[in-house]
This record gives structure tokens, C-alpha cells and sequence, in this order.
């Protein structure tokens, strides 16, 4: 039986954004005419836009690619292996919301885990905002989105039946997103891999279930709609490599691994457009970034990307 997750708000965005597909899709058309003069300028600006070393295709929902098609993807790998090391899991383990993928920058008052000391010179803001990155999710999202958060996430294995982010389920943060995932070690089909289905078989299993966002899927209900799992595809490779994913179209899991001692590290980022359901409609004023944006000198694309315009 598919679990659903219990509404307890009469915010017309959060009922939405729960809600069936075509509700997403309703709301959102009705929030872009409140913000028509930003999503013109988002656009535009869009559309001018060069193509990046690699094109996610609609129909795909996804694209995998070496880290080296982009500068300083090793420099993320070198600098996540390093927070790894730096830090206490099992005090992390304590107050973690999911102890089989823990986040470690952090709110909290570790000196170098706190996303407060984050700056533009990060190598994970660089790399964020690098304009081939920016190019490959806005050519695909058809709008220049805004970073609604990265972090380095450390997996592991967990004892129990598989729960939550490990069941297929769909993002509920916006009818499309993209989120880039850097690999920080090898990831095979035993170490925890994202497993996610193409669109089209996702959105298949979403009509067939009647399925509200946030609720999870199993493997066994999700293989009697499809005839099977072999459309399923895992994001797998050696250190560096990217994969840019539409973790809303796109049914998916991930942190299954076959042995106890088996462990996965990632930096994910992830961008939304400004019609998310996680902003307001004023975006400019709850942007997770926009105080970033307005450093002097900074370029129109990385503000817009900041969510300060």
C-alpha cells in the first residue's frame, strides 16, 4: 500500500505541492502570472544563453558526464573527502533526519561544517555557480533557476527495512528541478547508487497509483505497473564523475547497499525555478542565497542563480 503523507495545512502552495500532478501544474501556472515581469527577465536571459559542454534531454530527464567537462569538479571531490574526514559522524549520527544520508555542512556551531561560513570563493559555490553548470540546468528547466541548497552527503548502510529516500518516490520541491550530483568516490550497483525511472515510465507509475508527492513506492508495486524494473537506471562511476538529474520527474531512490560496510559519498546541488513550491511567490526575499548576490561585481546570471533578482 503506498503511504501518504498527512496534510495538515491550508496553505494553498503546500496543498499543491502534495497534491496530483495536474494540481502542481495548475498552481504553478497561476504563481507565474504574479511574478510575469521576473520570469520574463529569467527567460530572456535563458534564451541567451550558450550551450554548455553537455544538454540534458526532456525526454530523458537526466544526463551523466565526466567531471572534467567542468572546472573544478576535482577540487568538490578533494574538498568533500576533507569534510568527511573532519568530521565526527557519530555525534552527526545523533541528530541526523536520516541516518543513512547525513548532510555534513551543517547549521550547527562546527567551525568548519557551518553553511553560514559558505562564501562565492567555496569551491562548492564555484562549481554551483560555474556557468556551464548554470547553462545545463537552464537549458533543460527552459529558465534561469535559483540554487536552492547544496551540501556533501555521506551514506551508509542502516539496519531495519529500507525507509523514506530508499523507496521510489518523487521530489515534491517543483514540478521540474534539476540536481547535479558529483560522485566523491566510486559508486557501483552494490555502494548505494540514486536508482531512478526515465519520465515517462515515472509519470506512467504516478497515473497508475494515484500518487500524491512525498509518499513512497516499492519496488514490487512499481515493477507490477511496468512489467519489471529494466527501465530502471542507476548513476554509477569513478570519482568526479556528474549527473545532472530531475529528481521530480523522475521516480527514484537511493542508499540501498549490499553489504553493512559499504559507505557512498556525494555533493549534491540542486536548482529549482522560481515557481518552486519551497519559495514564496516573492522568491527575492527567501532565496537560501540572495545576500551572496548582492556582492559587488557580481554578474547578472550568478544574481539571478542567488535568487537576489
Amino acid at each position: 500500500m503506498m503511504e501518504q503523507p498527512t496534510l495538515q495545512t491550508e496553505d494553498p502552495s503546500q496543498v499543491a505541492r502534495w497534491g496530483s500532478d495536474e494540481a502542481r501544474r495548475e498552481f504553478r501556472r497561476g504563481r507565474e502570472q504574479l511574478i510575469a515581469a521576473q520570469m520574463t527577465m529569467r527567460r530572456q536571459a535563458a534564451s541567451q544563453l550558450k550551450a554548455g559542454p553537455v544538454e540534458m534531454p526532456r525526454d530523458a530527464g537526466h544526463v551523466f558526464c565526466s567531471g572534467d567537462r567542468f572546472p573544478g569538479t576535482a577540487e568538490v571531490v578533494s574538498s568533500a573527502r576533507a569534510l568527511l574526514a573532519d568530521t565526527d559522524l557519530e555525534q552527526l549520527r545523533e541528530n541526523a533526519n536520516k541516518p543513512f544520508m547525513m548532510k555534513l555542512v551543517t547549521k550547527g556551531k562546527q567551525t568548519v561544517h557551518r553553511m553560514s561560513d559558505v562564501g562565492l570563493d567555496s569551491p562548492f559555490m564555484r562549481l554551483a555557480l560555474h556557468p556551464d553548470v548554470i547553462a545545463t540546468a537552464t537549458r533543460y528547466l527552459g529558465v534561469i533557476p535559483i540554487l536552492q541548497f547544496f551540501n556533501v552527503y555521506y551514506s551508509s548502510a542502516s539496519s531495519g527495512e529500507l525507509t523514506r529516500s530508499q523507496l521510489y518516490h518523487s521530489d515534491s520541491d517543483d514540478v521540474e528541478q534539476v540536481k547535479l550530483w558529483v560522485l566523491c568516490e566510486e559508486v557501483t550497483p552494490e555502494t548505494g547508487p540514486l536508482t531512478f525511472l526515465p519520465p515517462a515510465e515515472s509519470e506512467l507509475v504516478r497515473q497508475k497509483t494515484g500518487y500524491r508527492y512525498d509518499a513512497v513506492l516499492t519496488d514490487e508495486q512499481v515493477s507490477e505497473i511496468l512489467g519489471g524494473l529494466d527501465a530502471a537506471i542507476q548513476f554509477t562511476g569513478p570519482a568526479g564523475t556528474a549527473g545532472f538529474i530531475d529528481t521530480s520527474r523522475c521516480l527514484h531512490f537511493g542508499s540501498r547497499f549490499a553489504e553493512p560496510t559499504m559507505t557512498r559519498l556525494i555533493v549534491m546541488m540542486h536548482y529549482v525555478t522560481p515557481l518552486s513550491f519551497i519559495l514564496p511567490t516573492e522568491y527575492w526575499t527567501k532565496a537560501k542565497y540572495r545576500a551572496l548576490g548582492a556582492t559587488p561585481g557580481l554578474d547578472d546570471l550568478s544574481r539571478m542563480v542567488l535568487g537576489t533578482v
